[in-house]
């Protein structure tokens, strides 16, 4: 399939390879924001335990079946806003 493909994370799929997603995307994104030491310390490890937490509520962006984009859903953390959603990763 050509271009990017957008799907529901799967319990057969590499979560090694989605949280490297993750660990490359905060070292760019954060950069010059965030501390270097705690960006050169993130693991891809953190972000397995919680994808396999949360697999259910995560969808992952794949071009040549590979990952390149995931997204993290949940009910909304502020008490203020029970009852709704909100993005908790992208």
């Amino acid at each position: 399939m050509d271009g990017i493909h957008v799907r529901r994370l799967e319990e057969g799929d590499d979560l090694a390879a989605v949280a490297r997603v993750y660990v490359r995307s905060w070292r760019h994104a954060y950069r010059g924001i965030v501390p270097q030491g705690f960006l050169d310390s993130l693991s891809e490890g953190f972000w397995q335990l919680g994808l396999a937490k949360d697999i259910e509520r995560t969808f992952i962006a794949c071009e040549g079946g590979e990952a390149v984009g995931v997204c993290t859903y949940g009910p909304a953390r502020c008490e203020a806003l029970t009852g709704w959603g909100e993005v908790v990763s992208l």
